[in-house]
């Protein structure tokens, strides 16, 4: 029978039961400081993209769910965190397995890569984001990544609170992810970030475009005047902070 590999963002899990025959295959992109967890129980193999800031509690009570371990395999670039060592750790004694306990590694020579791991328990690296063809991709694809990352970059620095957002389960695409702030959160959040202003704000636009929530008129426009969609993560601090002024005089004048 011909498998499909099925197509899941960052912070998410993919739940392959041993009763689905017809997708047995899993890929995952944008991984740079990430690690990726796979978990083949007698019930599923289950992958999860972990940014850092998944919530551990969470990650063991779907792992639990799924009947005896029979092996664990994690896989990292060059560019891990060095927060992961020990939530690795912590994540094993949530799930009844000793930390020394032999685990399959998989180390990736590429600072940004994606990766395929397939039915017959092979897994594949591809360098800078390059996707098989017999990939499914997630429906929805933009406006999920994009929920992925508002979740992601508006939490507060190694907060690992986000729980994991189960994408694929009973052989079918949940297409359930939703926002962890209100936009009204998000906003007062951005008040805080200075240093992370434009990535931010470029952020909130994207979202808004998608049609995920609405924005203040004079935040559309502060917005375009900077050209916040087309900034790289280089930025010039000064126009930055200009702009930061502006911004916080905006929300002072719309709260009067």
């Amino acid at each position: 029978m011909n498998t499909k590999i099925i197509e899941i963002t960052q912070d998410a899990a993919c739940i392959i039961e041993n009763k689905n025959k017809n997708h047995f295959g899993i890929f995952t992109a944008g991984i740079q400081t990430c690690l990726i967890y796979i978990f083949e129980t007698n019930e599923a193999t289950i992958l999860i993209h972990d940014s850092g800031q998944l919530d551990l509690q969470s990650m063991a009570n779907i792992i639990n769910s799924y009947g005896e371990i029979k092996n664990i395999t994690v896989a990292f670039g060059i560019n891990l965190l060095e927060n992961h060592q020990e939530r690795l750790s912590k994540l094993l004694t949530l799930i009844g397995k000793n930390p020394n306990d032999n685990i399959d590694v998989i180390e990736s020579p590429y600072p940004t890569f994606s990766l395929c791991y397939r039915a017959e328990k092979t897994l594949e690296l591809f360098a800078d984001n390059e996707m098989p063809k017999d990939i499914i991709e997630i429906p929805n694809k933009q406006n999920i990544q994009t929920i992925i990352e508002l979740n992601n970059f508006f939490l507060t620095p190694n907060e690992q609170s986000l729980i994991v957002d189960i994408q694929y389960i009973n052989s079918e695409f949940t297409n359930k992810s939703i926002l962890k702030y209100s936009i009204n959160e998000m906003l007062k959040i951005l008040e805080q970030q200075q240093d992370f202003f434009f990535q931010n704000l470029g952020l909130l636009m994207k979202g808004y475009e998608l049609s995920l929530y609405k924005l203040p008129l004079e935040l559309i426009d502060l917005s375009k005047k900077y050209k916040v969609l087309n900034i790289s993560v280089e930025v010039d601090k000064k126009i930055q902070t200009q702009a930061f002024t502006e911004f916080i005089n905006i929300t002072k004048q719309s709260s009067q």
